[in-house]
């Protein structure tokens, strides 16, 4: 198919033209500094042009001319994109030592040949969604490519609706996929010095396409390659006519603003941290601008002062009225809330106070219930035995030990633990415990005498157990 056909077909959708609007805004940079008159172009038009191969061309060496004639022709690089035309300009260039790009789809004629190199119009569609560019079936992207100085480098080939080429094995450099039956690409470097190189596609030289894939790579290493050392001019058909389209610069593109839907759909498509960055950058400029600011002082501006005094008077009136109104009806449910409020925090201090006076009482139960054993025990008062039970001797039994390590476990906890260690359960524990020692001691007829040495330090406790 010709090119409008194409891109009619195949238009991409609103990152694709974002893509194209960035390839001109880095084109427009190169020539920023010059003052030149420009012209409006649709997106449409712009998406088919060929401003960015011309810049490849600029940029290589290459000066774009009108007239194959006026110039020496093995000087000259010929481009054909989409319509075949001129044959016989094209193999004369080329028994001259020039060089010739063809690049069609070869949508308008059913078969064209060129220096043993033919074009048709096929349809290729792959078989793995892989090799499909932007989910299209009929847009294959070309991976299968040979080595050359023109494809080092390039990985992938993104196609809108390309034909086939069918040449020599030699020459063949690419192939579409889903196998190798139909070609992509061809080159060809003859004796006389001239150079040839066809594709199967077009619009891969178009701006729409020119950004996706290894394409501008390609095209740029494609002309270095077909002006070689000596070749100073290019001249390029566009379906048959000669293309001298300007510099990118001077181009503006009639991109028409997105409505608020559009924006809205936008951002609601943004990923999470997409949309917290954007919300980031939103403030960040209301903040730096001043916007809010601005606009209720634009506002304000707008209302008459006298209007704008009687309005905030208006304002404070009825803000005080509605005070009034809420303290009359609500005054009696404030008071109950309010007094609510201060009867329950005194009984909360209430219940934690007898809680704390609670748990004291249990740790002078505890107090008691140890006193009460040694009493029995060792005819002495809890508190005149700072070294209970370590001052005792139980003997070696196994027996005898248990009960010692029992007996002062409990002492370390009522030295070291708080108050609020003693809970009701624990004070329970301790009665066992204390009525089961007593009752060990009397059963085995065991009585704790005292050494003469308590005497002289009340603090040391030396006991021997007398059976």
């Amino acid at each position: 198919m010709n090119l409008p056909m194409i891109f009619s077909a195949r238009t991409f959708s609103a990152p694709l033209q974002w893509g194209c609007c960035l390839v001109v805004a880095m084109l427009c940079a190169n020539v920023s500094g010059q003052e030149l008159e420009q012209s409006k172009i649709s997106v449409s038009d712009w998406q088919r042009g060929y401003h960015g191969f011309n810049m490849v061309c600029k940029g290589v060496g290459l000066t774009q001319v009108d007239d194959a004639f006026t110039f020496p022709q093995d000087e000259l690089v010929v481009v054909v994109l989409g319509k075949p035309a001129n044959i016989p300009l094209l193999e004369n260039v080329l028994s001259n030592g020039g060089a010739v790009l063809v690049a069609t789809d070869s949508s308008q004629v059913s078969n064209f040949r060129v220096m043993g190199t033919s074009f048709q119009r096929r349809k290729i569609v792959p078989q793995n969604s892989r090799d499909m560019f932007a989910d299209f079936a009929d847009c294959p992207v070309v991976s299968d490519i040979r080595s050359h100085a023109i494809t080092e480098g390039v990985n992938e080939i993104a196609t809108n609706l390309p034909g086939a080429l069918y040449t020599n094995f030699k020459s063949r450099m690419a192939n579409l996929p889903p196998d190798s039956r139909f070609g992509f690409l061809a080159v060809n470097e003859f004796r006389n010095g001239s150079r040839f190189v066809g594709v199967a596609d077009q619009s891969i030289f178009a701006n729409q396409m020119l950004i996706y894939r290894d394409n501008a790579l390609f095209a740029d290493q494609t002309m270095r390659w077909l002006k070689g050392k000596n070749r100073k001019y290019v001249i390029v058909f566009s379906d048959g006519k000669v293309y001298t389209q300007d510099d990118p610069a001077d181009v503006v593109l009639e991109i028409p603003p997105p409505t608020s839907a559009e924006i809205a759909d936008a951002i609601k498509s943004l990923p999470p941290s997409a949309l917290l960055e954007f919300a980031n950058s939103v403030m960040t400029v209301v903040e730096d601008d001043d916007l809010v600011n601005d606009y209720i002082h634009d506002e304000l501006g707008k209302v008459q002062k006298q209007k704008y005094n009687r309005f905030l008077i208006f304002l404070m009136f009825a803000a005080m009225c509605l005070l009034f109104v809420f303290a009359f009806l609500f005054q009696r449910k404030l008071l109950r809330n309010t007094g609510s409020q201060v009867a329950s925090d005194k009984s909360r201090r209430a219940m934690k106070q007898q809680k704390h006076i609670q748990a004291r009482e249990r740790q002078w139960a505890a107090h008691v219930l140890l006193d009460k054993m040694c009493v029995e025990i060792a005819n002495r008062n809890y508190n005149d035995w700072p070294g209970f039970p370590l001052g005792m001797n139980f003997g070696n039994s196994r027996e005898s030990q248990a009960i010692f390590k029992e007996m002062t476990k409990a002492s370390n906890l009522y030295k070291s633990k708080s108050s609020g260690y003693w809970s009701r359960s624990r004070l329970r524990q301790l009665e066992r415990d204390t009525i089961q020692w007593t009752t060990w001691f009397s059963e085995h007829g065991i009585s704790v005498k005292l050494d003469d040495s308590q005497d002289d330090d009340p603090n040391v406790v030396d006991a021997s157990v007398v059976h």
